[in-house]
């Protein structure tokens, strides 16, 4: 025994889930073992998931069992999502956020010096707070499955129970060497115990003679049970007894399907597994959960069949690479399996293996927990890291800057106060937008800011000039990561404009960020944009255009599209009796009257 061990007298909190009967049923055997001498403990057995809530209760256990009966494919789903990283990490984060502390009260209330956990949500969290350092007592983990799947391991548990070889390294890959041990089958005493065959039957009524096989969902009778049933009748001459466990539905329609078939027995939940196991000459299991290990302990030969996805489908494929059972892909090949498993030869896999209780006592406290300074580390560091991820979506995303400018009233220029029928016009389009369609806006009455998202040229100057208009730079929808550079965009633009001119930018349609309106401001750019939007392919806006409002025309590559817009938004102009003038002149004038 290790000098870490638990001794004689030791206190034992087995913590399971009624989640199947497999869980609760360790749980008992775990109980049973450590409560009789030598080891005499104090075992306190409680149900991990009642201590967590209502809610959360029901949505493992009895959702579970809702997946499983209703849409199967779900949790196939669920599972294959949960036990591979990032939703491993994700439901390893949620559960201990939403039972840790709970979990944590729980243990501590009985002082235990070993904590047991036989279901693989609660060693999830255990698991992280014995890593944290608080759990101090020595945590054991029992591995049920002959898939140990990564819920099952953590690296905070100091010890897991597996059943088989295969599971070492598949727990030893997640927990780290030396993290686990193969111990006896976590099965009621009467499983180890060897019943003569012909006994067996004698006690539960059944034919002494003939070949008897067994069908089985399990606790709550899952699995594809009918198609069980189907394919062993093709086996000549064999009886079946098929067990639904607590799965009533189930069990009123196959005692109904085989009502007037005498080779048919159908029963519910049953407590005399154990002798069902010791009559039969082979088991036919649709769960893989706990019917697997019982009959592994008393040598019954197995054939896994009809398992739902998940957990369930994945026992199946171990049992068969294992080499501990067959595998039956469809009803049609149940009975070739059978046959090639009967007669029953098979042999206990208990024989010289540790049971679970001397494992337990032996169980060294392997795991050192992290350090404080490590764990605070790495907290101020995720808060750092959240708080840059927080402050860089602020300033390089266009949805984050909406909520600022309306609190800090921030927002860019769409109208100001006037008292003359003026409106602010920007024609704004793609470089090289066709010459005849900027003609057709300084030919109208009034002038005109034509936005530039490139660098403009002397002809486009000179023309733009000529009608009294001004070139208005743009921002384009830049990069993500592109908001830093704002203001040398803008110098860049505003070279050769007319320096008395306001500082003014026309921003892109689909919004700007907020790191792009303070790099420009702290230049003295003011951003503008508009009250009304023209757009190319688009139908009028629904309001009509009113005094002091900026009015911007989005144009596009079509020339004929484009036109068609400029007309449109000069007549709209010309019907309310109001008169474009660049940006900067309605603002001044604004500034002026003020």
């Amino acid at each position: 025994m290790s000098e870490d061990a638990p001794g004689r007298g030791a206190r034992i909190l087995v913590l399971s889930a009624e989640v199947g009967e497999g869980h609760v049923a360790a749980a008992r055997a775990l109980a049973a073992g450590m409560s009789a001498p030598p080891f005499s403990a104090d075992v306190a057995v409680v149900d991990g998931l009642a201590a967590l809530g209502g809610p959360l209760r029901a949505m493992i256990r009895d959702g579970y069992r809702l997946q499983l009966r209703v849409a199967p494919w779900s949790y196939g789903a669920l599972f294959a999502l949960a036990t591979h990283p990032p939703g491993l990490w994700a439901a390893r984060g949620g559960l201990s956020l939403l039972a840790g502390r709970r979990l944590g009260s729980l243990v501590r209330s009985h002082r235990p010096d070993v904590v047991v956990s036989t279901f693989p949500a609660l060693t999830s969290v255990l698991g992280r707070l014995r890593r944290r350092g608080r759990l101090s007592a020595t945590l054991v983990a029992t591995v049920t499955d002959l898939h140990a799947h990564a819920l099952w391991a953590h690296r905070g548990v100091d010890l897991h129970l597996v059943m088989h070889e295969a599971c070492l390294a598949q727990v030893e890959r997640v927990a780290g060497p030396g993290s686990a041990r193969v111990v006896q089958p976590l099965v009621a005493p009467g499983f180890l115990a060897p019943t003569e065959r012909g006994a067996a039957r004698r006690a539960l009524g059944l034919p002494g003679d003939g070949t008897l096989i067994l069908i089985s969902g399990g606790g709550w009778g899952v699995g594809d049970l009918t198609g069980g049933v189907e394919g062993a009748l093709r086996l000549s001459a064999a009886r079946i007894v098929c067990i639904c466990g607590r799965n009533e539905p189930v069990e009123r329609h196959l005692a109904e399907l085989y009502a007037g078939d005498e080779r048919v027995v159908v029963l519910g939940f049953t407590e005399r597994m154990s002798e069902l196991l010791a009559a039969a000459d082979a088991v036919v299991h649709t769960t893989g959960g706990m019917t697997c290990l019982e009959a592994l302990a008393c040598g019954c030969p197995m054939v896994a069949f009809g398992a739902p996805p998940g957990h369930l489908k994945a026992n199946a494929r171990a049992l068969g690479r294992a080499g501990l059972g067959a595998v039956a892909r469809t009803a049609a090949e149940l009975p070739a399996a059978l046959a090639g498993i009967l007669p029953r030869a098979g042999r206990p896999v208990a024989d010289g293996l540790p049971s679970a209780a001397s494992a337990i006592a032996a169980a060294p406290k392997r795991v050192i927990p992290i350090p404080h300074w490590r764990i605070v580390s790495a907290r101020a560091c995720l808060a750092a890291l959240m708080l840059l991820l927080v402050t860089s979506w602020s300033l390089s995303s266009d949805d984050a800057f909406p909520l600022v400018a309306a609190a800090l009233e921030v927002a860019p220029i769409t109208s100001v106060r006037s008292t003359l029928p003026d409106v602010g016009l920007v024609v704004a389009g793609p470089p090289g937008l066709d010459r005849s369609v900027l003609r057709r806006v300084a030919a109208a009455r009034g002038r005109a800011d034509i936005a530039i998202s490139a660098p403009g040229s002397p002809a486009l100057d000179r023309m733009v000039r000529r009608s009294g208009g001004e070139l208005l730079p743009a921002l384009g929808a830049g990069a993500l990561t592109g908001w830093w550079r704002t203001a040398g965009r803008l110098g860049r633009l505003a070279r050769g404009l007319d320096a008395r001119a306001p500082r003014l930018y026309l921003v892109p349609r689909s919004g700007f960020s907020l790191g792009e309106y303070l790099l420009a401001r702290r230049r003295g750019w003011r951003p503008v944009g508009g009250a009304l939007d023209f757009a190319a392919g688009e139908p009028a806006p629904p309001a009509a255009p009113r005094p002091g409002e900026v009015i911007v025309l989005w144009l596009s590559s079509d020339r004929a599209a484009s036109l068609a817009l400029v007309d449109r938004a000069l007549d709209s102009l010309a019907d309310a009796g109001l008169t474009p003038v660049t940006v900067g002149s309605l603002v001044d004038a604004a500034g002026a009257r003020g």
